[in-house]
């Protein structure tokens, strides 16, 4: 099995991703864009993918079995480029189509953790969910397809002390609500602060409860599909009591 990243691309160069990650298999919807990465954000997607939490893997001696590999499909362009809005669902087809030509008889799964907030409307079908729902249902062509994707996340640490107010009412990111991809969102378990330099601060969800990172689709009409469809650990924040948060390793 293998798993195909869309995002950033992937630099396959460093010695833990080398083994699942082949250079034939680091491929680029435009050419012109390269297939490195430009921004980090699909090479650390691709530890995630492969090894899961890395602590858990370096608390033991004992070899890590690795039964599936990576695929890398570039779908964003490096600055100053942009791709037009209209054009992300087709950009995604795109991706999918090159990854399917370059190996067809792989079994695959399609992982997509990058998200939009400005086209997002309260679950409504967008042309990129739309675009979804026709590869993960194989509407077009008769191939069902597993799409993986990210709900989205909080990233304005200024709000993120309202919790849960915060992440109830901010709503899924565009394409996770497409309906037959499987949807992502995050819970955490990570509620004890050792750091030191954080003493004073408490964490702002308990263990089992929502990630302060989170999107829900709490405030969409009822006939629109509840998302996330699953949740896994999404990591917490610390609070200081006075409205400052931070990001803290424990």
């Amino acid at each position: 099995v293998t798993v195909c990243i869309l995002d950033t691309g992937i630099n396959n160069g460093h010695p833990l991703l080398a083994p699942v990650l082949k250079n034939e298999d680091c491929l680029s919807v435009d050419p012109k864009w390269n297939t490195n990465d430009h921004d980090r954000h699909g090479t650390l997607m691709a530890g995630i993918v492969t090894y899961g939490d890395l602590q858990e893997c370096l608390t033991h001696r004992e070899n890590i079995i690795l039964k599936h590999c990576l695929e890398s499909v570039k779908i964003l362009p490096p600055p100053p480029l942009q791709n037009k809005k209209e054009l992300w669902g087709h950009i995604t087809t795109q991706a999918v189509s090159r990854a399917e030509i370059n190996n067809p008889e792989r079994k695959r799964i399609l992982c997509l953790a990058i998200s939009a907030t400005d086209t997002r409307d309260k679950g409504r079908p967008s042309s990129w969910s739309g675009q979804l729902d026709q590869l993960s249902s194989g509407a077009d062509d008769g191939l069902r397809r597993l799409f993986v994707v990210s709900a989205g996340n909080v990233t304005d640490f200024n709000i993120a002390h309202n919790y849960p107010d915060t992440q109830l009412t901010d709503s899924i990111h565009d394409p996770a609500q497409a309906w037959n991809v499987l949807t992502v969102g995050a819970y955490t378990e990570l509620d004890e602060i050792r750091d030191r330099t954080f003493n004073g601060y408490t964490p702002i969800a308990q263990s089992g409860q929502l990630s302060p990172f989170t999107t829900t689709s709490l405030t969409w009409d009822n006939k629109w599909p509840i998302k996330p469809d699953i949740v896994m650990e999404g990591g917490n924040l610390a609070h200081d009591g006075h409205g400052f948060c931070s990001e803290s390793d424990d």
